[in-house]
């Protein structure tokens, strides 16, 4: 599976001006073709936060329920919903204590429980070498292609 970050959806559905706007969605639309793309639930929420900042707050439900149903882009969950709360919040410190923040930290939890072999990222520094799978930007993901 291919996963994307949350900042690679952001350039898809809300920055459209910005500079890898492109880029971004050649890479965007080359994996959901794959059949392989997926994203997290926590993903998709962050998502959904950015967009009632950015555009309506009403569209925030439609945009929620479009991924959910999406065929193109599977949503990832944590695969067990925590029974022991005091072990959950020691693995996510753990992961914080990685100087990754609150949020970077779920998603790597969940990416890890799931076999994820790619997570694109404009935000690298952020999950490279932190997670199993290979860290990519769109960009890197692209050119990785054509060789």
């Amino acid at each position: 599976m291919i996963c994307f970050d949350t900042d690679v959806l952001a350039i898809h559905h809300i920055f459209k001006w910005d500079k890898r706007f492109e880029i971004n969605e050649k890479a965007f639309n080359h994996v959901r073709k794959t059949g392989l793309a997926c994203t997290t639930i926590h993903n998709v929420l962050e998502l959904c936060g950015l967009f009632a900042l950015a555009c309506q707050p009403y569209d925030v439900d439609q945009l929620f329920t479009t991924y959910l149903r999406s065929k193109d882009i599977k949503i990832l969950f944590p695969p067990d919903v925590p029974r022991d709360w005091g072990e959950f919040a020691s693995v996510v410190l753990n992961r914080i204590k990685s100087r990754m923040p609150y949020g970077d930290a779920l998603i790597a939890e969940v990416v890890e429980q799931h076999p994820v072999q790619v997570f694109l990222t404009w935000n690298v520094k952020h999950f490279r070498g932190k997670i199993r799978a290979k860290v990519l930007t769109p960009e890197e993901y692209l050119k990785k292609l054509t060789k």
